[in-house]
């Protein structure tokens, strides 16, 4: 599979660990739960969040992350009135911040910009199916590098076949630990959020609608040395969208992970992301489970900074992208 257009970023993530010089970094230490949530670029406009993040978030100067993630997608059928096909690439770059508003909460704020096109991927992946003796589920009999996503339900008709770009749904949120605690491996967290309808539903930038999330994550648990595990639940209720009119109510979505300490500076990071239906469809892409793997490596590249680049692959097939690829940076507060 050809990666030259991603081959930067990582080059991009060796120079500044390698600019680091060779004090012991501590970056690696705080999250498990780090992989992207399962999603495609129709789930995707719902507003189901990544797993909350450990980091103790202090007043000044306030904890910040952002995020990039390219996704190919190919995916699409036909039952009764509906009818849905997913074909092309999306980049997302996503500006996290949270800070502390109390001993025992933070608030925070994630503002992504997304952009679809039609890509260059398709091809490579087609390979990469085929080493793999994977599915190619109808790629090698469409289109090479094209954009076209089209969802229709009855008389309803969303659609979308040329390249767009701009704000996406803002969401806030605010997290804690139960009996306020301090944030440290024993502890549990809880979550509550809103996603806000500030993307254009037209260009497939967001929902149209408010969504409405609670979840909590569990204690670090450390099995032996130098692995750690978590998990995560929650549920979400998303808002009426003109768009998306078979939107259900409440949908349950959560996470589990470990993290693999390979070098003081250098862990292995593995998660699992799923949700239930977001959709009330016969369609496999909107009406089923959904659960995708995310698997990568993270390097602490300064004590208060570190690198996460990661791989995400659809486990249920045509519930997730086909594959993506995603480069976080993580800037902690001082005092740590």
């Amino acid at each position: 599979m050809r990666l030259l257009p991603y081959v930067p970023l990582s080059l991009l993530a060796c120079l500044m660990m390698s600019l680091a010089g060779l004090a012991q970094a501590d970056a690696t230490r705080d999250d498990v739960l780090v992989g992207d949530r399962a999603r495609h670029p129709a789930t995707a406009l719902i507003g189901i969040p990544a797993a909350a993040s450990r980091i103790a978030a202090g007043p000044m100067p306030r904890t910040w992350q952002v995020s990039l993630v390219h996704s190919n997608a190919f995916m699409g059928g036909v039952s009764g009135d509906e009818q849905l096909l997913l074909d092309g690439e999306t980049s997302e770059l996503a500006l996290s911040t949270r800070l502390a508003v109390s001993r025992c909460a933070s608030a925070s704020l994630r503002v992504p910009f997304i952009a679809h096109g039609s890509g260059s991927f398709d091809a490579s992946i087609e390979t990469w199916h085929d080493w793999f003796g994977l599915p190619n589920a109808g790629r090698d009999n469409a289109p090479r590098d094209e954009l076209r996503f089209l969802r229709v339900v009855g008389e309803s008709t969303h659609e979308l076949d040329s390249a767009s770009g701009g704000l996406g749904d803002v969401s806030i949120g605010l997290q804690g630990t139960f009996g306020c605690q301090p944030v440290r491996p024993s502890a549990s967290l809880w979550r509550v959020g809103l996603k806000l309808p500030t993307g254009n539903e037209t260009d497939w930038l967001g929902s149209g609608s408010t969504d409405v999330w609670l979840d909590m994550q569990s204690r670090v648990f450390q099995p032996t040395r130098g692995l750690h595990l978590a998990a995560s639940i929650g549920a979400i209720f998303p808002g009426s969208s003109d768009v998306f009119p078979t939107l259900v109510r409440a949908a349950a979505f959560g996470s589990a992970g470990l993290r693999l300490s390979l070098t003081p500076r250098i862990v292995a990071t593995a998660a699992f992301d799923w949700h239930t239906a977001l959709f009330d469809s016969g369609l496999q892409e909107l009406g089923s489970f959904s659960g995708q793997l995310t698997a990568g490596i993270r390097f602490g590249a300064t004590p208060r900074t570190r690198i996460d680049v990661q791989i995400t692959e659809d486990l249920v097939v045509d519930t997730a992208n086909d594959i993506g690829l995603r480069v976080v940076v993580t800037r902690l507060p001082d005092g740590r």
